[in-house]
């Protein structure tokens, strides 16, 4: 008895003894798999860097991240009333062969089962570099499309935060040391510049011809109430006609300038106002006409003076701010143009209205604001703001994340 007590009592000594030492060795082997996974990616991660950094030339753009300034392989479509050829991105997800996409060149409406080309992709040309190149780093502007390295692979994204910047928010726009980024990369000379995306009108027939003579569709000014196209001319003002994006529901309620994107179809996400906007027409006879801009910063008054049959363009940039005693353009979110003529009976022609894209944070972004960053640290965004991935989710990139730059763009729509 005394025997098989000291043996039990030897066997979970030794027991004992041997758990820590079994835990030590297991905790060794699962230590030096992820150093091993650490030093493969990092080596995949070096690889993809030197690979492309001797590979100056053109490349074929992937993904929606970047449209429209840059399209990756997607839809195609040419639109049966204006010719204009158009790219979208179909996202799939339950009952997405009843979505819809709407020309960017007059508006019209497509039904996505009725979509059946494909598009091989934008190539675009880039040049290279090591990150220990710093001249071409100080070459780099704030707007230029750049290639990132991240999460193993290479991005092109717009690049809008430079070391010392400070990135915050203004509601839900994204700022740029207290300017919101698309104001900002507005007064930069750049070689890609921001986008301006339809809101109503017919942009086909502006690029035909900038004449009274080719355009069909016309908007009096006049004293019986109206509504056109999204144009109302005021009852009791013979000189003022406000824009009117359009209604909503059957309430006949007046709703504003949407920040949709109609090349990403099948998405169902939220929806922001946008007041970056920019109004073009002709105007039949000489008159000097008053153009208000509503922004949620204020009232934006543009004057000009026009011949007949001139063509003009406006934007909320060209504009002065109004004091708010001294507005009496009656615009706000849901009308956020008028136009305010001199004389009496101005017909206009052409009436065009586009939005800027605005960079704006999204529902779900997690990331804490106001962010520093440091002398080594880079803001990058994709102008496809609801579906890119980028800063918003990464966090600020190194420098020596940075590996080229966008020169040049090649889209072969024939």
């Amino acid at each position: 008895m005394l025997r098989d007590k000291l043996t039990r009592l030897l066997f979970l000594w030794y027991v004992a003894a041997l758990i820590p030492a079994v835990v030590a060795i297991l905790l060794a082997r699962q230590y030096l798999k992820n150093q091993s996974s650490f030093f493969t990616s990092e080596q995949k991660r070096h690889s993809i860097r030197n690979d492309f950094v001797r590979a100056n030339g053109w490349f074929r753009v992937s993904g929606p991240s970047m449209a429209p300034t840059l399209f990756g392989s997607c839809s195609r479509w040419s639109c049966i009333d204006c010719g204009v050829v158009n790219l979208c991105f179909l996202f799939k997800h339950e009952g997405v062969a009843e979505s819809e996409t709407a020309c960017s060149g007059c508006g019209a409406v497509i039904a996505v089962q009725d979509i059946q080309a494909e598009y091989a992709g934008d190539r675009i040309y880039i040049n290279s570099y090591s990150s220990k190149d710093a001249e071409a780093l100080a070459h780099i502007k704030r707007g230029d499309l750049v290639v990132v390295s991240n999460a193993n692979d290479l991005h092109v994204k717009r690049l809008v935060g430079k070391p010392g910047d400070t990135v915050a928010l203004a509601g839900v726009h994204l700022t740029i040391n207290g300017v919101r980024i698309e104001d900002e990369l507005f007064d930069h000379q750049i070689r890609f510049p921001h986008p301006w995306l339809l809101v109503s009108g017919d942009l086909s027939a502006a690029k035909v011809q900038q004449s009274a003579e080719s355009v069909v569709e016309s908007y009096s000014l006049g004293g019986k109430h109206s509504h056109q196209m999204g144009w109302v001319s005021m009852e009791d003002s013979k000189y003022q006609m406000l824009f009117s994006p359009g209604l909503v529901d059957s309430r006949q309620i007046n709703s504003p300038v949407w920040d949709d994107f109609p090349f990403n179809v099948g998405i169902s996400r939220r929806l922001f106002s946008a007041d970056r906007l920019r109004l073009s027409g002709i105007t039949l006879k000489a008159t000097d006409i008053h153009v208000y801009f509503w922004t949620e910063e204020g009232v934006r008054r543009v004057d000009r003076s026009l011949g007949a049959s001139e063509f003009f363009q406006v934007s909320c940039f060209d504009g002065t701010q109004v004091e708010q005693d001294q507005d009496q353009s009656a615009v706000n979110r849901e009308h956020p143009i008028a136009i305010v003529c001199s004389t009496q009976d101005v017909t206009m022609t052409n009436l065009i209205v586009e939005r800027l894209l605005e960079y704006r944070i999204r529902p779900n972004d997690q990331r804490r604001y106001p962010l520093l960053l440091n002398e080594d640290e880079y803001f990058v965004l994709g102008d496809n703001v609801p579906v890119s991935v980028d800063s918003r989710d990464w966090g600020p990139l190194r420098r020596a994340d940075i590996l080229g730059r966008v020169e040049d763009l090649q889209r072969n729509l024939d």
